[in-house]
């Protein structure tokens, strides 16, 4: 992260559906590492397919894919 502030990561499926927030609290700068334990937002483990995470922070956007198989 660019600065301190509020972090935002949310993981959608494929159709852009919001499966999981993973984090919404504040963090330090700098590098953050985050482990993604493949299940939705109650617990459910996620189906075997490509997801896409969005990290938000201090204006600044990532965005990325990833796949969970089985």
């Amino acid at each position: 992260m660019p600065g301190p502030g509020l972090v935002r990561v949310n993981v959608f499926d494929i159709t852009g559906r919001l499966v999981r927030s993973l984090v919404n609290e504040f963090a330090a700068a700098g590098y953050q590492d985050m482990k993604i334990d493949g299940r939705d937002q109650v617990g459910r483990k996620l189906p075997s397919g490509v997801y896409f995470y969005r990290v938000e922070g201090r204006g600044a956007v990532a965005t990325g894919r990833f796949a969970i198989t089985k």
